[in-house]
């Protein structure tokens, strides 16, 4: 479990507050120095691996699909409650992820890793902006990342436009840095919260260094899973025995208990409510 500084209630009602008002939050320190060098350590070692490799993204833009499934280190941060904790007082209890997970990284010094302004729900254009709903991400910056070594840009506020921006785009290198957007960057161990609704677009890495990133997506658990087979796996849900990671990979059966509480009436027929309880971390009471 991340042992970094977050875990705090008041940080993380600032946080909340800033996903609101902008569709983003930064939280600084989050991974602590132990666990941000195993994780390290460990992306070098599944990138080595090409037959783990996604063909989705351009050339020098590796990603690996499911880490959680393939390895146990990323399968720890199941267990942060920081973003659980976000995701319940914005989406509501009944979350799950949206896929298995994603680390990815952009190759040193290559002027394709990039993509231009989209909102990750731009394809549902017969629904009207602002739409009522939406999902939470959550990057763990693997190593630094500074705006030369291709970023997420984000348009503040986004999430709420009732309109597209336009114009965005440029094709020699993704999305033009429009007014008003601002660059994600951090040190290594900081966590970023971010609506999927927001208005983003990633720049090439034009930098010397390789910008290494850990994604996990909360969706609420009525909507679709990623298609194309990223979905968490029998594999993957049979690993995993506590209740609120089963919640959170789709194995709890939320209908297996009385409609409207667990066995102890103090209790919520969400694991990850009650988990987050005990964490002293639930923002919102859904009692």
């Amino acid at each position: 479990m991340p042992t970094g500084g977050n875990r705090d209630r008041a940080v993380l009602a600032v946080a909340l507050e800033s996903l609101k008002k902008d569709g983003f939050a930064r939280l600084d320190n989050h991974l602590d120095p132990g666990q941000l060098s195993t994780l390290s350590a460990e992306a070098s070692r599944l990138f080595k691996q090409p037959d783990i490799l996604s063909d989705r993204h351009p050339a020098g833009w590796l990603e690996i699909d499911k880490p959680l499934e393939l390895s146990a280190l990323y399968r720890q941060l199941l267990m942060d409650p920081v973003p659980c904790s976000a995701a319940v007082a914005l989406l509501g209890p009944d979350i799950e992820l949206a896929n298995g997970g994603e680390l990815d990284q952009k190759v040193p010094e290559t002027p394709t890793s990039s993509c231009g302004w989209h909102s990750d729900f731009i394809w549902m254009g017969y629904l009207p902006r602002p739409r009522p709903f939406f999902w939470l991400s959550a990057y763990y910056f693997i190593e630094d990342v500074d705006v030369d070594s291709g970023p997420v840009w984000v348009m503040p506020g986004s999430h709420r436009w009732e309109a597209e921006p336009q114009d965005g785009d440029d094709p020699a290198s993704g999305g033009r840095v429009l007014t008003g957007s601002e660059a994600l960057t951090g040190k290594a161990g900081t966590l970023y919260l971010m609506n999927n609704e927001i208005w983003h677009m990633s720049p090439p890495n034009r930098s010397k260094r390789p910008r290494v990133i850990f994604k996990m997506h909360f969706k609420p658990g009525w909507t679709k899973w990623h298609g194309k087979g990223r979905e968490p796996s029998k594999k993957l849900r049979e690993m995993e025995a506590e209740p609120p990671v089963q919640q959170l990979l789709a194995v709890f059966d939320h209908d297996d208990v009385p409609w409207q509480h667990g066995e102890n009436v103090k209790m919520s027929r969400y694991p990850v409510v009650n988990w987050l309880r005990s964490q002293g971390l639930l923002l919102r009471s859904y009692e």
